[in-house]
């Protein structure tokens, strides 16, 4: 999304919110609905991970931690 290329930031946002809904709440720093954590632990593992390790840098940028906070663009096409 910061090189310009939105739309591939689009499709790849779109097939990480597919693969592990829970990451960008990690991203974020907000709290798992704990709920869907226990239905599935593993992929909350994984983001807490992700938020941990790549949360900071997503934070410490207005345009991208806006750009993350806004609702999923529906796929093209």
């Amino acid at each position: 999304m910061l090189a310009g290329e939105h739309d591939a930031a689009v499709a790849a946002r779109a097939v990480a919110e597919v693969r592990n809904g829970m990451a960008r709440t990690a991203l974020l720093g907000r709290q798992l609905d704990q709920a869907q954590a226990r239905r599935a632990p593993q992929l909350a593992d994984e983001a807490w991970l992700i938020g941990e390790r790549q949360g900071p840098a997503w934070r410490a940028h207005a345009e991208a931690l806006r750009w993350l906070e806004a609702p999923v663009p529906p796929p093209a096409g």
